[in-house]
């Protein structure tokens, strides 16, 4: 088996695992996959002002993702820049949807949705047979971005 084999078989079976997990556990699970990324980053001396305990980071991640607001220390004067710029991220990718920010990326990158993406799409959204996924997200981040940037 040749070098350039061993990736694309990865990446078929990859695929073939992601088809099996039904839409809506596919999304528990990128929020789980976020609020860990979050702790974890949140979690490094380098972010902190002052050592915050591990339930701590945890907690200000899970609510940074979920963009209930909720914080059991003062996320100002606990974090660097560095960590408020990570919390501030985990609010956005919690409230566009980490599959909507994935979605975009791969329609800029291959102007196109996989299946996986367009059935967890019109799950997620619970999105009408006549309206087009791809055009959705786009529209969506659209809206997102051109709103922040007035307010």
């Amino acid at each position: 088996m040749s070098a350039d084999e061993k990736p694309a078989r990865w990446g078929k079976r990859w695929r073939v695992f992601l088809r099996a997990i039904p839409p809506a556990r596919l999304l528990l699970l990128g929020y789980l996959i976020y609020i860990v990324i979050g702790w974890a980053l949140l979690s490094l001396p380098a972010l902190q002002e002052h050592p915050q305990s591990a339930i701590d980071t945890l907690f200000i991640a899970t609510s940074a993702v979920s963009t209930t607001g909720l914080v059991t220390i003062d996320p100002g004067s606990s974090f660097t820049f560095g960590g408020e710029l990570v919390i501030l991220l985990l609010i956005q990718a919690g409230g566009l949807g980490y599959m909507t920010i994935g979605s975009f990326a791969y329609l800029a990158i291959l102007h196109r949705l996989p299946g996986v993406r367009v059935r967890t799409t019109r799950v997620a959204f619970d999105l009408p047979e006549h309206i087009r996924p791809s055009q959705f997200i786009r529209s969506v981040v659209i809206f997102t971005f051109l709103v922040q940037a007035i307010g």
